[in-house]
C-alpha cells in the first residue's frame, strides 16, 4: 500500500518527492591574494633587477613577499607572530655582506615561515618536534595548491562576460605597443638627439629584467599561497611507545660512564699537559684539540634521544621517576661537560692556527648543543614538554639573530689580528678573502698590524711585510678594482642595491687607504 504523502490526485499518478535544495556555491574572494601577489610583483619588479642578493632591494621585496603572505593567513595569531619573526631576518640581507649571515638569515626565514604557514586553523605552537615536522611536510605538499587555484580561477573569470571583453581589449593593446616600439625604433635610428634619449639596449634589458622579477616574485607567492590552504590536522598527541624502566636506566648509566670516561681523558690532557699528549698519541696538543667534535655532536644527539625515552619511561611507570631523573641529570652534566670540552680544544687550536668563520660557528654550534641537552632535561621535570619545541625554534633564532648583531666576521678579524701581534704571523690570504663585513676592522688597524706573512703551506716562503699586503689586497678591491670579487665601487652601492656594510666598507677605505 502506498503512502499517503506519495499519493497523487485522485485517479491520477504518484507524485515524486520534493528535491532538497541546493547548497550555494562558494566562490572564493580573490580580491584579496590577486592584490597582495601583485604588491609583491611590483616590489620584485622595482628592487631585485641590478641589485645583489645582498641589498636593500632584495630585502624590501623578501619583506613585502612574507608581509603579503602573513596577511593572506592572519586567521592565527600564533602563524602571525612565526611569519613576523621570519620577517626580522630580511632587514639583515641589506645590513650585512657575509655568505655565512646571508645563508643563515635565509634559511630560518623561510623554515620560520614554512612553520607559519603549515599551522592547522587551529594551530598552536606548544606541541611536540613530530608535530612541527608534520607541519612543515604539510606545507611543502600543499605549495602546488596556490598557483593550480588562481589558474582555476582566472580561467572561470575569462570565460564570463568580462572575459570576453578583456580577450577582445588584449589584441588590440599588443597592436599599439608593437606599432608604438617599431615607430620610435625608425625614428631613433635616424635622428642622434631622440636616439640620445632613447638606449633602446638598456630599455630593453631593464624591461626584461623587471619582467622577470615580477614574475618571479608572483610565483614564489603563489606556491607560498597553496601551503597556507593545506587541510590542517588536530594537535592531538599520538599515542607513544614506553620502554622498560630497568633497561633505560642501565642505558642512561651506560652512557653516562662513557662521557665519564671521555672527560678524565681531557682533565688528564689539561693537567698534565702537552708532552703527556704527545708522549701518548703523538699529536702537539693543537692538532691533538683539532678532532671530537663530530663525536661530541653523536653523544650529544644519542643523550638527548635517551633522554626523550626516559620521560616516556616516567608517564607510564611514575614509580621510576626519582631514579632516571638521577641518571638523566648525571649523563646531562657529562654531555655538558664534553660541550665545554670541545669549546677549549677549539680555542686552543684557533690560538695556534687562527680563528676561521668554521670554526668560530662551530664553537657557537657547541654551545647551542649544550643548551639543547639542558633543556632536554628539563623535560622530566615537567609535566608537559609541549615547551620543549618552541624553546629549541626559539633558541635557534635568537641565537641567529645575535650572530648578525656582533658580525662574526668582525670577530675573526680581531682575533686573527690580535693573534698577529702576539705571534708575528698572519694569514693575509684569509683575511683577505673574508666579506666586506671584515673591512673597517681590518683597515683601522693597518697601523697597528707588526707581523709577517704566514704562508701554511711554504715554510720557506719569501719574508713579506703582512701590513702591505694586506693594505694592498683591500684597498684594491675596494677601491680600485672594480671588477674584483664581492667589490663594491661607489656607483653601484645605491638604490635598490645599497647594502650597509658595502658602505661602511668603503668609507674605511677612503679613510685609510690614501697612502696604500
Amino acid at each position: 500500500m502506498r503512502r499517503p504523502d506519495r499519493l497523487g490526485p485522485i485517479g491520477g499518478p504518484p507524485t515524486a518527492p520534493p528535491l532538497p535544495p541546493r547548497p550555494p556555491r562558494h566562490r572564493p574572494n580573490l580580491f584579496r591574494p590577486l592584490t597582495l601577489a601583485a604588491v609583491v610583483a611590483a616590489a620584485f619588479a622595482a628592487g631585485t633587477p641590478g641589485s645583489p642578493l645582498r641589498s636593500i632591494g632584495w630585502a624590501l621585496a623578501l619583506a613585502v613577499l612574507i608581509g603579503a603572505l602573513v596577511a593572506t593567513s592572519a586567521r592565527r595569531p600564533a602563524a602571525v607572530g612565526l611569519g613576523l619573526a621570519g620577517a626580522a631576518f630580511i632587514p639583515w640581507l641589506g645590513i650585512r655582506m657575509s655568505p655565512w649571515l646571508t645563508s643563515i638569515n635565509l634559511l630560518v626565514a623561510t623554515g620560520l615561515l614554512l612553520a607559519s604557514l603549515g599551522l592547522p586553523a587551529a594551530g598552536s605552537l606548544r606541541v611536540t618536534v613530530g608535530h612541527h615536522l608534520a607541519r612543515l611536510a604539510r606545507a611543502f605538499a600543499g605549495l602546488p595548491l596556490g598557483p593550480s587555484h588562481l589558474w582555476q580561477s582566472a580561467r572561470s573569470s575569462l570565460n564570463g562576460s568580462d572575459g570576453a571583453n578583456l580577450r577582445r581589449l588584449v589584441p588590440s593593446i599588443l597592436v599599439g605597443l608593437a606599432t608604438f616600439a617599431a615607430g620610435l625604433l625608425v625614428l631613433a635610428s635616424g635622428d642622434a638627439l631622440l636616439a640620445s634619449f632613447v638606449d633602446v639596449g638598456g630599455l630593453l634589458g631593464s624591461v626584461v629584467g623587471r619582467v622577470v622579477g615580477a614574475l618571479c616574485g608572483a610565483t614564489a607567492f603563489a606556491l607560498l599561497l597553496g601551503a597556507i590552504h593545506v587541510p590542517g590536522s588536530v594537535d592531538t598527541a599520538p599515542r607513544g611507545w614506553a620502554a622498560p624502566a630497568l633497561p633505560t636506566l642501565f642505558g642512561i648509566g651506560g652512557l653516562a660512564i662513557a662521557i665519564g670516561c671521555y672527560a678524565a681523558t681531557q682533565l688528564s690532557a689539561a693537567v698534565l699537559g702537552a708532552d703527556f699528549v704527545q708522549g701518548r698519541t703523538g699529536l702537539t696538543y693543537a692538532e691533538y684539540a683539532r678532532g671530537g667534535f663530530f663525536q661530541m655532536v653523536f653523544v650529544t644527539f644519542v643523550s638527548v634521544s635517551v633522554i626523550g625515552i626516559a620521560r616516556s619511561v616516567i608517564q607510564a611507570e611514575p614509580e621510576a621517576a626519582r631514579r632516571l631523573r638521577v641518571g638523566a641529570a648525571v649523563l646531562t652534566v657529562g654531555v655538558v661537560g664534553t660541550v665545554v670540552s670541545a669549546v677549549v680544544k677549539l680555542s686552543v687550536y684557533a690560538d695556534t692556527f687562527g680563528l676561521t668563520m668554521l670554526r668560530l660557528y662551530t664553537v657557537v654550534f657547541a654551545c647551542w648543543l649544550g643548551l639543547v641537552a639542558v633543556l632536554a632535561f628539563a623535560t622530566l621535570l615537567r609535566r608537559s614538554a609541549s615547551w620543549f619545541a618552541p624553546a629549541l625554534l626559539g633558541s635557534m633564532c635568537v641565537g641567529a639573530f645575535a650572530m648578525n648583531v656582533v658580525n662574526p666576521e668582525r670577530i675573526v678579524a680581531e682575533h686573527n689580528l690580535d693573534r698577529a701581534e702576539s705571534t708575528g704571523k698572519l694569514d693575509v690570504d684569509y683575511l683577505s678573502r673574508l666579506s666586506l663585513d671584515a673591512a673597517p676592522t681590518i683597515l683601522s688597524r693597518l697601523d697597528t698590524v707588526d707581523a709577517v706573512f704566514e704562508d701554511r703551506f711554504r715554510s720557506d716562503a719569501p719574508v713579506v711585510d703582512a701590513a702591505e699586503l694586506l693594505a694592498s689586497d683591500w684597498c684594491n678591491r675596494l677601491l680600485a678594482d672594480p671588477f674584483a670579487k664581492d667589490s663594491a665601487p661607489h656607483s653601484d652601492n645605491d638604490g635598490f642595491a645599497y647594502n650597509l656594510a658595502s658602505d661602511r666598507a668603503i668609507d674605511s677605505a677612503t679613510e685609510h687607504c690614501a697612502g696604500a
